[in-house]
């Protein structure tokens, strides 16, 4: 069993029915192109009289540590998380802050004042209990295994937590988002979320191609966007045009411009020279493939024209 379904079963064993678990959030409050998305693996919601408190619960199976790992974490320093094949990462400002400004964001015109508690819980019972509380509405806390099992048992005889079905915020935050104790979400809500999910994939996809020279490959697992990803490689190399994202507006305008500089740069074949070879195992593959006989059908979301017919 993962830490972070262990931490769900104590969730469910003090407040049943009401944490909201593996939401994933964008920041709607920063440009487009800047977009990115997170996931938040647990929430709760407490109402006071005077205000709303959303908790965030960050499940780590690590220790943490401070400025270096020798050095334990503080109040105010970095709440920092080993990686096997990467740097250190302050999960308190990498991602705690994200969530918490992702929220405040969805939750902006809400008519109470909100305030965010994001938790860091490792699994390392030795991690020191710590809280930053600097933020007018983002307080940050870090709690060990059991500490984090004892501050659950004081929220439950001292705070009033909603279940899911009470609470008017975690609705907001669930659209598009299976809940085990209510079932799915309404089907607008799920078709709204799922298009701008896959429209902030799209724009990923088109800040972030960079082939390389001699070879180029898509791995990844599956719902990450490989096929539109293949299909954008097919559409820039077959037609030697890439699409540019403006950033002149809030809302982003897509233009097409000439590819022909970068794929000199990559070794390319000139435009007239080039030929592309569809390869798959099963016959239905090569049916759906975007390029069909000496024209490049463009069968994509994107639904974007193009100025030759090659």
């Amino acid at each position: 069993m993962s830490f972070e379904t262990e931490v769900r079963k104590l969730l469910d064993n003090h407040f049943p029915c009401c944490a909201l678990s593996n939401i994933p959030v964008f920041r709607p409050d920063v440009p487009e192109e800047r977009v990115r998305g997170y996931e938040i693996d647990h929430l709760l919601h407490i109402r006071t009289d005077v205000s709303d408190r959303i908790i965030i619960v960050e499940c780590k199976d690590k220790p943490v540590f401070g400025a270096s790992p020798d050095l334990p974490p503080t109040d105010e320093g970095p709440w920092n998380v080993p990686f096997r094949d990467a740097p250190p990462r302050d999960i308190k400002r990498a991602q705690l802050r994200n969530h918490a400004h992702a929220l405040l964001s969805y939750l902006h015109d809400h008519p109470r004042p909100v305030l965010i508690e994001a938790w860091l819980v490792s699994s390392d019972d030795t991690t020191a209990t710590r809280a930053d509380k600097r933020g007018r509405r983002i307080h940050y806390r870090l709690l060990g295994r059991a500490a984090f099992a004892r501050e659950l048992v004081r929220t439950r005889n001292e705070q009033n937590v909603l279940r899911v079905e009470q609470s008017a915020l975690l609705a907001e935050l669930r659209k598009g988002v299976p809940v085990r104790d209510m079932g799915h979400p309404e089907l607008n809500n799920a078709i709204a979320y799922v298009s701008r999910c896959r429209n902030s994939i799209d724009m990923e996809l088109f800040n972030l191609f960079e082939p390389r020279p001699q070879r180029w490959a898509i791995n990844g697992t599956a719902g990450m966007g490989k096929t539109v990803l293949l299909a954008y490689a097919l559409f820039v190399f077959a037609s030697d045009r890439r699409v540019s994202i403006g950033q002149d507006s809030r809302e982003s305008t897509r233009t097409l411009v000439d590819f022909a500089k970068e794929g000199e740069r990559l070794g390319l074949p000139a435009h007239r020279d080039r030929v592309i070879h569809a390869v798959a195992r099963k016959e239905k593959q090569l049916h759906s493939h975007p390029i069909a006989g000496k024209k490049m059908a463009w069968k994509s979301r994107f639904a974007l024209p193009l100025d030759r017919d090659e």
